[in-house]
C-alpha cells in the first residue's frame, strides 16, 4: 500500500491516527487504525490490544516515551476505532487475518526512521503478535502482557474448546457458544460502575457484557494455542509479564478482583511463553490484574520498572 496516510488528531491529546485500508472480505472492506504519539527517535513500540478491546491506555504512550521509545498502537480490524457498520466485532476465523494490518503498520513505522521495533501484545493480542513475529517477522523484540496461551476452563470444557467447537466452526463459524456474560471484570476496571474501577474508556468499543463467542473464533484461538505449544522457534528477545495469582473463580465481587488475573490462568500464560523460543524472560507480578497496566499504581510501577530494565538489555 503506497497511498499517503490519512492522518488526523486522535482521541488522545498529542496523538494522531490514520486509517489502514484492507482487502475486502465476506462482510465488505475492513480497515485498521494506526495511532502514533507525536515524537521522534529510532526505537519504537507498537501496541496490540486483545479481544473485545482497543487502544485506550492513555498512560502507556507517555511511560514508554520516557524510556526512549516512540509509541504506536493499532486498533485491529473490527475493534475500537476500526469498527465499521455491518461487520461482526472482534471476529476472525484465523488469526493470520490480522497479519495484513500488522505488516502494513510495521512497514509504515519503519518508513518513519524506526530501526528497532518492539511489538507489545496484550491477551489475545499477545497470541496474535507471537504468531506474527514467528511467521512474518519484521520486529526486533516482543513484550507480552498476560498473553492468551490457553483456555481458562475445566478439563472437560477445555477439551470441547480445543476439539468440538473448532469442528463446529468449520461448518458454522458464526454459531455462538452458550456462554453467559460476566460483568465483573468490567466492574473492576471502569469507574462508571461504582465498584472500584479507576478507568474510563468507550463501553461501546470494550463492552462490559462481552461479545458473542463464536465457534469460528474459538477455532482460530485453538489453532493458535497449538502453534504456541509446538514451539514456533521465535528467536527475538521476549519479555512476558503475567499476574502472580489467578482470581475470579468464586462467586461475589471482592478485592481479589483488583489483585489477580480473573480472565486467564497465569500458568497457561507462563507455559506458552516459555515455549516460544530460547530467549524468553518471564516475570510474575504480585497484585497484577489481567491487564497489568490497568492494575493499581504500585503494581503498574513495578511493571514499568521491569519493562525499562528489559529494554535496557536490547
Amino acid at each position: 500500500m503506497t497511498a499517503a496516510p490519512d492522518r488526523r488528531p486522535d482521541l488522545f491529546s498529542g496523538h494522531v491516527a490514520e486509517t489502514i485500508p484492507l482487502r475486502p472480505d465476506r462482510w465488505g472492506r475492513p480497515a485498521a487504525t494506526l495511532v502514533e504519539r507525536t515524537g521522534g527517535g529510532e526505537r519504537a513500540a507498537l501496541y496490540v490490544h486483545g479481544y473485545n478491546d482497543y487502544h485506550h491506555l492513555e498512560e502507556l504512550g507517555p511511560r514508554l516515551a520516557a524510556m526512549g521509545l516512540r509509541f504506536f498502537a493499532i486498533d485491529l480490524r473490527d475493534h475500537g476505532r476500526s469498527i465499521r457498520p455491518g461487520r461482526p466485532n472482534s471476529f476472525a476465523t484465523d488469526l493470520s487475518a490480522y497479519y495484513e494490518e500488522l505488516r502494513e503498520a510495521t512497514c509504515r513505522i519503519r518508513r518513519r526512521g524506526v530501526r528497532h521495533l518492539t511489538l507489545i501484545g496484550h491477551s489475545t493480542g499477545g497470541l496474535t503478535t507471537s504468531l506474527f513475529a514467528a511467521d512474518v517477522g519484521g520486529v526486533d523484540a516482543l513484550l507480552l502482557n498476560s498473553p492468551f496461551f490457553g483456555f481458562r476452563a475445566t478439563a472437560q470444557v477445555g477439551w470441547t474448546l480445543r476439539h468440538v467447537w473448532p469442528a463446529i466452526g468449520r461448518v458454522s463459524p458464526m454459531r455462538p457458544l452458550p456462554v453467559e456474560p460476566d460483568p465483573r471484570y468490567a466492574w473492576s476496571l471502569h469507574r462508571s460502575f461504582g465498584r472500584g474501577g479507576a478507568w474510563d474508556y468507550d463501553l461501546g468499543w470494550k463492552r462490559p457484557q462481552g461479545l458473542p463467542v463464536r465457534a469460528g473464533w474459538v477455532g482460530a484461538i485453538a489453532r493458535g494455542h497449538a502453534r504456541v505449544r509446538s514451539g514456533p522457534g521465535l528467536g527475538i528477545p521476549v519479555l512476558s509479564l503475567v499476574s502472580a495469582a489467578r482470581g475470579g473463580d468464586d462467586e461475589g465481587f471482592d478485592d481479589r478482583w483488583f489483585e489477580s488475573d480473573t480472565v486467564l490462568d497465569p500458568a497457561d500464560c507462563l507455559a506458552g511463553s516459555r515455549a516460544l523460543g530460547p530467549n524468553v524472560e518471564v516475570a510474575r507480578i504480585a497484585g497484577g490484574m489481567h491487564d497489568l497496566v490497568l492494575s493499581r499504581p504500585a503494581v503498574r510501577a513495578e511493571v514499568y520498572d521491569r519493562v525499562e530494565a528489559w529494554l535496557a538489555t536490547l
